[in-house]
């Protein structure tokens, strides 16, 4: 009986232990890990580049003082990063320092190159690949102002640049010419141009490739574009969009898909409604930016969650992925995929008022390597630049 009774404890002992170490497994399928790790044993084994029990949040290392791009002529809103012939090339939306931002953003957009040698930096300005694009008596142009570059290369070889285009009635504002964007940004609709080289020649399709559908949630405005090329070569794309002025959803702001099956389109909606949600009268989300991750066949998405509905931290970034090439999505657990406190090599840590478009490097491995963001806080104070963090220990060389 003795025997049998230690036998009987010992197995009970096994089995409990093992319930216990179950129950307290951080993870039992790669699903757990955000499709940014492996699950094994019980715990998620990170990919490069992220960190946490999930592996949902940005592994962020220190940030070089001197790294991203500023410009003494320029205020800088958002860039995305392509590595080419041995350099890193910054297609940034650009603004006359000379302005004010907040009064000029809408109507004094262009879009620049800027390149380094490395992915952190600092990024020295090139030329302007997308000047204003001037309206005449004779040509009336839907895209005069322009921002928020997206640069991809599609399965071809060809050059993609997707960016936010508008216009509004009267001359370009400067110093001694008001600012006419009480209409812009109704009229803003994402466009594309491209290139064979990534140092252009760039051309401009003649209409927008993603425009309001009357009547639909996305009726007022299509704007803020992210774009991944799939395994297949089809394009993604997940932009924001709002509802009419005047509409009872007016302050409604929401996320919404399309893809192309070539580059040149037509661009299709995938969902009807919002990918995200989008209560009545919400400002959720905006912001996306997303990327193919072929080793699990993911889609994942970075966007800004701007009041920190789902993060519980304002101003700061959510992680979702998608299994089914876009069609549907789902928040990560827990969904927070960065915060906007960040450590620097001067070894202050830092509180940016705002990290807004969000845009992944991958690294020769498919890895997510540095993630660039626009920001209005520099070092000393007020300042609208591209920050650029880095989230891996060593960067090898890298590609969009």
């Amino acid at each position: 009986m003795g025997l049998i009774y230690h036998l009987s404890m010992t197995l009970c002992v096994v089995i409990l232990l093992h319930f216990l170490v179950s129950c307290s497994a951080a993870c039992t399928t790669d699903e757990d890990c955000s499709y940014m790790g492996k699950c094994s044993e019980g715990v998620c084994k990170c990919d490069p580049g992220f960190r946490g029990p999930t592996c949902a949040h940005i592994d962020n290392h220190t940030i070089p003082i001197k790294s991203g791009f500023k410009s003494d002529k320029f205020w800088i809103w958002g860039s995305q990063v392509v590595f080419v012939d041995g350099e890193y090339h910054m297609f940034a939306a650009i603004f006359p320092r000379n302005l004010s931002f907040g009064n000029h953003w809408l109507t004094n957009g262009q879009i620049a190159r800027a390149t380094s040698k490395t992915p952190i930096g600092p990024y020295q300005f090139v030329e302007i690949v997308l000047p204003y694009h001037m309206s005449t008596t004779n040509q009336q142009y839907w895209d005069r102002s322009c921002m928020n570059p997206k640069i991809i290369q599609a399965k071809d070889g060809t050059f993609l640049l997707y960016y936010t285009g508008d216009t509004y009635n009267g001359s370009t504002p400067t110093q001694l010419q008001p600012s006419h964007s009480e209409n812009a940004q109704e009229t803003q609709r994402v466009g594309l141009a491209y290139a064979p080289k990534i140092t252009g020649p760039w051309s401009r399709l003649p209409d927008p490739i993603i425009s309001p559908r009357p009547g639909k949630w996305d009726d007022r405005m299509t704007t803020n574009v992210a774009v991944t090329v799939l395994k297949n070569g089809t394009i993604l794309a997940v932009y924001k969009a709002s509802t009419p002025p005047g509409s009872e959803r007016q302050s409604t702001v929401c996320i919404g898909v399309a893809s192309a099956q070539h580059w040149k389109g037509p661009y299709i909606r995938l969902q009807d409604d919002p990918i995200l949600p989008c209560p009545k009268n919400s400002f959720n989300f905006e912001d996306p930016s997303i990327w193919y991750d072929q080793k699990s066949d993911t889609v994942h998405m970075f966007v800004k969650n701007f009041r920190g509905t789902v993060t519980h931290a304002g101003y700061s970034g959510a992680h979702a992925y998608s299994k089914d090439n876009g069609h549907t999505w789902q928040f990560t657990s827990p969904p927070l995929a960065y915060s906007t406190v960040n450590t620097w090599s001067d070894g202050k840590i830092r509180k940016q008022s705002r990290m807004e478009r969000p845009e992944v490097l991958l690294d020769s491995n498919g890895h997510v390597s540095h993630v660039f963001f626009a920001t209005d806080m520099g070092l000393e104070g007020p300042e609208w630049w591209n920050m650029v963090i880095p989230v891996q220990s060593t960067s090898t060389k890298t590609f969009s």
